[in-house]
């Protein structure tokens, strides 16, 4: 603001004819911003030439963020420049507000692997899941599940890790056909998985997942198993009950059944099976 005064003379003090020159200084009218942004002023005051204005991200507790960019979770502050027409500097209005959000969803995960095979609930395929819940992930949330839970319900949310086994005696196969015990995934900021997989890799057989049970009236009785996979390689141990014998060779303690691999054109556990199969009857030495 200047001020000028009329003299006695009929002249204006200090100037006599014209005023001086109005400059802008300082930018006055902010866009608005975008509801659906969810952007607030840092400050509502006017800004100068050449300086910024800061925007942030709503709804901070307790002097932190808890919404970030869209694009860019690092960030949840923004500036746009003070230009010298008196205007900010934006090119696109609407491209230009980035939008803030407290938290995303990645695409449904894949189920749980699982198989005919597992009858028991301890065999089965699993995931594990760890997670967070937002606004403010204090304490990291951790689950397993089994294939009998709904994959449409596993938590997609950023920053949630998902580790997935096939369940007992299988592992996942790589291109290469090498295995690997686990497979797992993470929900990125952009609501992608890495890594980057529609589908689980396909799981194979390891191990056999038990003995073969020994047929009705073989009167075998199975030795030293405690529930436990066998590897390819591994035996199975069967003797005569109590007071039993076996029929073509008394002398003969106890037999073993190998657990294959398939290797012969054969797969899975299913075949595992059948070639353990017991082919040697039984009877009660009299």
């Amino acid at each position: 603001m200047i001020s000028t005064r009329c003299q006695w003379n009929k002249k204006w003090y200090p100037y006599k004819d014209i005023l001086p020159e109005c400059k802008i200084t300082h930018c006055v009218n902010p866009f608005n911003i975008p509801e659906d942004s969810f952007l607030q002023e840092k400050t509502s005051e006017w800004t100068k030439i050449g300086m910024v204005k800061w925007y942030e991200c709503k709804n901070k507790l307790n002097g932190q963020h808890t919404m970030y960019f869209e694009k860019d979770r690092s960030s949840s502050e923004f500036s746009v420049l003070c230009k010298e027409d008196g205007t900010y500097e934006f090119t696109n209005v609407r491209e230009n507000w980035p939008t803030c959000l407290e938290d995303i969803q990645c695409d449904i995960p894949p189920p749980v692997p699982t198989n005919e095979e597992y009858t028991l609930k301890k065999d089965d395929g699993y995931v594990h899941i760890h997670y967070y819940k937002y606004p403010l992930p204090e304490t990291a949330l951790e689950k397993n599940l089994t294939s009998e839970y709904n994959h449409t319900t596993f938590s997609r949310n950023y920053d949630a890790s998902l580790t997935y086994g096939c369940g007992a005696a299988r592992e996942f196969i790589n291109p290469d056909g090498t295995f690997h015990p686990i497979q797992k995934m993470k929900c990125q900021w952009n609501r992608e998985w890495f890594p980057a997989i529609n589908n689980l890799p396909d799981c194979e057989w390891v191990a056999c997942l038990r003995p073969p049970e020994p047929p009705e009236g073989t009167n075998l009785v199975l030795l030293d198993w405690q529930g436990e996979v066998v590897p390819f390689g591994g035996l199975a141990r069967y003797a005569c009950k109590r007071d039993m014998f076996f029929e073509k060779d008394p002398s003969i303690l106890e037999v073993n059944y190998v657990c294959q691999d398939g290797s012969d054109g054969s797969r899975n556990s299913l075949f595992i099976r059948n070639i353990c199969k017991f082919s040697r009857k039984f009877f009660i030495n009299k």
